[in-house]
């Protein structure tokens, strides 16, 4: 087996402390969003919502280009 190397590894910093654990279940939503413009390229929005609806993070993919 692969041994892989966590992305949060060093997160939130080497003297940080674990303190609470948890499975949460959360709606997960994926929209194509933007025109096709420059101004307004077209790209994926992924968003995360609690089972009442309340949005809870979002991830607009053109932050990754």
């Amino acid at each position: 087996m692969e041994n892989k190397k966590s992305s949060t590894e060093n997160w939130p910093s080497e003297n940080s402390t674990v303190q609470n654990v948890e499975l949460v279940t959360v709606i997960q939503v994926d929209s194509v969003i933007g025109t096709g413009t420059n101004k307004r390229p077209m790209r994926m929005l992924r968003q995360f919502f609690s089972k009442d609806g309340e949005l809870l993070a979002q991830h607009d993919m053109k932050d990754d280009l």
